[in-house]
């Protein structure tokens, strides 16, 4: 991936290419309001969203295009079984967009909250999780809640666990 050029002559046309990538991602992996999902629309999500997923840790300047990509991806799987496979690295991915997209100084507001601002830590916990809750990451969450199974849920609880663990 080149999105971290300094070069200005290939980063506006690195820009061109990302837009045209991200289109046609997107465009492959829609089933629209076919029933049953087209194969090729299904051979399209398993070869991208696992690709998406490994950009996304090991190219850090890549993520930005590979997140927006995945969001449309998600959004326009709804109703389908088309991500069910990609839960188990799916779901800690959002969870984790939960608290990275968070700022920083909500901590540092929330420890003074009481003798700062007069609001108790419980009122300023729940303010910060109805923020959460009304995020991109969550409507996605929501979205992927429908196609939890107790197979499924056996491969994501372990992860999750691992991420409460940290």
């Amino acid at each position: 991936l080149v999105l971290d050029d300094m070069e200005k002559q290939v980063a506006v046309h690195t820009e061109a290419l990302a837009r045209s990538y991200r289109g046609m991602a997107i465009r492959l992996c829609d089933p629209g309001s076919k029933r049953p999902v087209p194969q090729s629309v299904r051979n399209a999500t398993k070869m991208l969203v696992p690709m998406l997923l490994q950009y996304i840790e090991t190219y850090k300047h890549a993520q930005g295009l590979c997140l927006s990509i995945l969001k449309e991806v998600i959004t326009n799987a709804n109703g389908t079984d088309l991500l069910a496979p990609y839960l188990p690295e799916l779901v800690p991915l959002l969870i984790e967009g939960l608290t990275a997209l968070e700022d920083p100084r909500l901590a540092y507001s929330q420890f003074h909250a009481e003798s700062s601002y007069g609001v108790t830590t419980s009122q300023f916990e729940a303010a910060r999780a109805q923020v959460s809750k009304s995020s991109v990451s969550s409507d996605l969450l929501r979205q992927l809640v429908k196609l939890v199974t107790p197979e499924s849920m056996s491969e994501v609880a372990p992860r999750l666990r691992s991420m409460v663990n940290r």
